[in-house]
């Protein structure tokens, strides 16, 4: 599988993604709506630009598209709004209500696959939050390794990539995660080939920039809050 196999299948995927969020929309409010191709445009911060015609009034926006918001990708899109010529609108499939409010009172204007949008050009105001997603049934189930403790163990081999090859238990002890979710990551970062077998070698870490770029978008989700920094008494008062 070449380089351009693999652009072009992420462009297809992400213009996927913005035409039904953009038809979503359309349920809300009538529009026409027309995408400037990516290709064009793959050295912007963006993806692509959409220019929308609804109540006779034109919208022309430069869209990121995102299969998922993270709050790293949050704090990504108010450091790149500014340098943008034209309003940022964020696409996505979903948006949870409590992200549509964040995403609102920082003036990240969105559209989503499920029908939700916050939309601020005056005299247009669009805000929709809460519609859910229709669950797709041949989806794989989600990968666990970047979405739940499995980042304590990535963050240990991180750190010291020798520990590959440590015996599971011990490899348990020292994240204080359990034998069972060691054994699961540790087969998810083989099969993702983040991990290399190499016979009486042992096991070898690899790619270990894509795995830690992996790791910072998933850690304020899906590790932080379990995280307990610890508890504390003073005296007295």
């Amino acid at each position: 599988m070449n380089k351009e196999f693999i652009e072009h299948k992420l462009a297809e995927d992400k213009t996927i993604i913005l035409r039904q969020a953009m038809e979503a929309l359309n349920t809300i409010a009538p529009l026409e709506y027309a995408i400037e191709p990516i290709e064009v445009l793959q050295n912007q911060t963006f993806d692509c630009i959409v220019r929308v015609k609804v109540f006779g009034k034109e919208f022309v926006g430069c869209v990121e598209v995102k299969k998922h918001l993270t709050k790293t990708g949050e704090l990504q899109f108010l450091m790149n709004m500014d340098k943008m010529p034209h309003p940022f609108l964020l696409a996505t499939r979903y948006i949870p209500p409590e992200a549509a409010v964040r995403l609102r009172d920082a003036s990240i204007q969105f559209i989503d696959t499920a029908g939700n949008a916050f939309i601020n050009q005056p005299p247009l105001l669009i805000f929709v939050k809460g519609n859910k997603p229709e669950k797709d049934e041949n989806e794989p189930p989600t990968a666990r390794l970047f979405k739940g403790v499995g980042l304590k163990i990535v963050y240990l081999f991180l750190c010291q990539p020798e520990l590959v090859n440590r015996p599971y238990r011990d490899i348990a002890e020292m994240t204080n995660v359990a034998l069972g979710t060691v054994k699961s990551t540790m087969t998810e970062l083989i099969q993702k080939g983040f991990i290399v077998e190499m016979g009486k070698k042992g096991k070898k870490l690899l790619d270990k920039k894509k795995l830690f770029e992996r790791w910072i978008a998933a850690y304020p989700d899906h590790l932080k809050p379990k995280l307990l920094l610890g508890r504390f008494r003073g005296d007295g008062e």
